[in-house]
């Protein structure tokens, strides 16, 4: 497997990797909870604004191909540690945007690590939710044993 210590030094605090644009629409939340078994009333009926509410981890999941893969396909990683921050409830007919950056890069323990955020917002820019990912970087002393 390839290194990605050349990737992950040529990445800066603050850069893009990643940007996406989504609408939700109710398709998207019942192949969600097809997908995860879950039909909550919550999730399927329409609320006061005549809109659905999305399973709390769809945003995230949907924009994860556009936002983190191409990144990480240029970069072999391990995820190290995951968490979102659920900030206001995702409507459908609601478009949403998020970037993702390289919050932090860090050493411990002679192993490298970067940390990737994406602040998503919804059509007046108000934050809704945050998804931060930490990924151990695949070195030359770092690999997976096959």
């Amino acid at each position: 497997m390839t290194s990605g210590r050349a990737v992950a030094e040529s990445l800066h605090v603050g850069e893009t990797v990643g940007e996406v644009v989504l609408t939700i629409t109710e398709t998207m939340l019942d192949a969600y909870a097809e997908a995860v078994g879950d039909f909550n009333p919550l999730f399927i009926e329409k609320d006061a604004t005549g809109k659905r509410i999305a399973h709390p981890e769809l945003l995230a999941k949907m924009a994860t191909d556009i936002l983190w893969v191409p990144m990480f396909e240029r970069m072999p990683n391990i995820r190290a540690k995951q968490a979102y921050t659920f900030l206001q409830p995702v409507r459908t007919g609601v478009t949403y945007q998020a970037r993702g950056y390289v919050a932090e890069k860090y050493e411990k323990r002679g192993r490298l690590f970067l940390v990737f955020e994406a602040i998503f917002k919804d059509e007046s820019g108000k934050e809704v939710l945050r998804d931060r990912r930490t990924q151990l970087v695949l070195t030359e002393d770092v690999t997976i044993k096959t």
